[in-house]
């Protein structure tokens, strides 16, 4: 049902696009009254042109320029923080999921959580006006199949960005795992 490609290569795929408007519903308040447009899908080659970027690891999710709550998507512990608003990036979450999966929510400007216990649709923080690298506020959501660093600091779940295929080992389409969720009934 997924390739593995930016979604704007999937005109005439509206069930690609639903599921990406179900997630988008999901993660981020609601108000804006219409979809979020998505502006880059996972394993994204356009991204492979910046300097330093190389692969894009999870999907963007436009806010349509607002600032808006994020909401987590499956319940766990958040694991480790972090902030770099020299490269855009601004707050970013990783949440140690029940389901064994490691989510990632970047380009966070806010935090309403800082640590611990975190339950699903539970406000994480709130996305906005962080990254140079984008023309409006958006959410980076991605799924990695382990955590980037352990308890010990080590980081053994780190992949090369500029490898395909190291990306597509360390991580999970968000797609196909909210479609998974939602097939199993936890969304």
């Amino acid at each position: 049902m997924f390739g593995e490609k930016d979604e704007r290569n999937y005109s005439g795929h509206e069930a690609i696009f639903n599921v990406y408007d179900q997630l988008s519903n999901k993660l981020l308040n609601s108000k804006l009254g219409s979809p979020y447009p998505n502006s880059a899908g996972y394993v994204d080659v356009g991204y492979g042109d910046l300097p330093g970027v190389g692969w894009h690891d999870g999907i963007d999710i436009s806010t349509q320029g607002k600032i808006v709550d994020v909401k987590v998507i499956v319940g766990g512990t958040v694991r480790q923080l972090s902030y770099s608003g020299y490269s855009g990036v601004g707050y970013a979450i990783e949440v140690k999921g029940d389901d064994g999966r490691f989510y990632h929510y970047l380009h966070l400007s806010s935090l309403k959580v800082l640590s611990g216990r975190i339950e699903a649709n539970q406000p994480l923080g709130q996305v906005g006006d962080t990254s140079k690298f984008a023309i409006s506020n958006h959410l980076h959501f991605q799924v990695n199949k382990s955590a980037k660093t352990d308890e010990a600091g080590n980081k053994s779940g780190v992949y090369d960005i500029h490898s395909k295929t190291d990306v597509y080992n360390s991580t999970y389409n968000p797609l196909k795992v909210f479609w998974e969720l939602k097939r199993e009934g936890r969304v």
